[in-house]
């Protein structure tokens, strides 16, 4: 995930909006969370001493896809990149200790259907999980989402890669690519989590 810090001209001060601030880079920061996200752009914007009509970055971003996670705005507030009225995340009333939200799709691309279809269709059901999906939208803490990403493949399609004669090769093909992506969602949602960890300590 990145955050884009940028600046521009205050038309109130005879200032050109289309240009940026004369010798203030534009930088695309690598972030942790989005409360990290917040805190770089605060910095940023106190190194360079803008106001409110100087700013015009906070944009949140997969930097693998491009998709828009979120906004910070001048005040270090994170809202939703497609309604302005949520906030995702506010440096003034989040209690240090409560750990971030996450998007399933936009920041793990994980689709909530697969996770409660292979739930339905497992023959062992944490409750745990059960009452998760049952929770609305698709915005979970790190935790919650490695409880959730344990449904990202079936125990049908460790039996089809266990017994690969007794399937076709299409049906092996695409159990091999669902743990294998599963897999690799899960140790970094992992590695998150120990990052997480290590900085409430």
């Amino acid at each position: 995930m990145k955050v884009t810090l940028s600046s521009c001209g205050n038309p109130d001060f005879g200032q050109d909006y289309s240009k940026p601030m004369p010798g203030v880079p534009i930088k695309h920061i690598k972030v942790r969370d989005l409360s990290h996200a917040s805190q770089v752009c605060r910095q940023y914007i106190h190194q360079y001493s803008f106001g409110s009509g100087n700013w015009n970055g906070g944009l949140i971003f997969n930097e693998k896809n491009s998709r828009r996670l979120g906004r910070v705005s001048y005040n270090g507030v994170v809202w939703h990149p497609d309604d302005t009225a949520t906030v995702l995340y506010d440096p003034n009333h989040t209690p240090p200790s409560e750990p971030p939200l996450y998007h399933l799709l936009n920041f793990f691309g994980i689709r909530k259907e697969t996770i409660k279809k292979n739930f339905n269709n497992s023959a062992v059901q944490d409750e745990e999980v059960g009452y998760l999906l049952k929770r609305p939208g698709q915005m979970y803490t790190l935790a919650e989402i490695k409880k959730l990403s344990g449904y990202l493949w079936t125990a049908h399609d460790e039996c089809v890669v266990c017994n690969k004669d007794d399937y076709s090769p299409l049906q092996v093909k695409t159990a091999e690519a669902k743990i294998n992506r599963g897999g690799s969602i899960l140790v970094v949602v992992k590695s998150l989590c120990k990052m997480e960890n290590e900085k409430l300590l």
